[in-house]
């Protein structure tokens, strides 16, 4: 069958090449393991471009192991590529949610942000992540994101307050 479709069908394919994506832990250690070998695949399937695969099963992982902020990083990556940028952002909120700590969940914020067009958003959320990132050879490039967003900002035509106002008002 083919992976592009969307439905049962393609699911069913999935889980053909994936039986794993049903399996059951019985207990937290083979859930762990489950988890493992789904992020794994997911990442296999992510640098082999089969973004709908990832997503799936990065999307199991996380219904195993719900409180895991790198499978939602995960699952934003995914969905910033397939251009669900609400979903993208939904999915960094979470991981933000979960470890505040973790400066990828910032910066995958930053990134859908910056493709809902949200310039200003997207600048803080790039802050947060450099001032959570210790390497000072990947702060360069986000340094450089923050600008670029402030500028895109500052680009943006300002919405006329009349055009607000809702007009059942008047």
């Amino acid at each position: 069958m083919a992976m592009g479709g969307s439905g049962s069908a393609g699911l069913d394919s999935f889980e053909a090449r994936h039986p794993i994506l049903t399996e059951e832990p019985a207990d937290d250690g083979q859930r762990q393991r489950l988890t493992d070998e789904l992020k794994a695949r997911g990442n296999g399937a992510f640098k082999a471009k089969s973004m709908r695969e990832a997503l799936v099963l990065y999307t199991r992982a996380i219904e195993l192991t719900p409180d895991a902020a790198a499978l939602r990083g995960n699952s934003s990556m995914v969905q910033l590529q397939l251009g669900d940028f609400k979903a993208a952002l939904g999915d960094a909120e979470e991981a933000i949610r979960l470890d505040a700590s973790w400066a990828k969940g910032y910066y995958r914020k930053a990134q859908a942000l910056e493709k809902l067009e949200q310039y200003s958003d997207a600048s803080f959320a790039m802050e947060e992540a450099i001032r959570r990132t210790d390497n000072e050879k990947a702060k360069k490039p986000m340094e450089k994101a923050v600008l670029e967003y402030q500028k895109k900002a500052a680009e943006k035509p300002k919405p006329n307050p009349l055009d607000v106002v809702a007009p059942d008002r008047f």
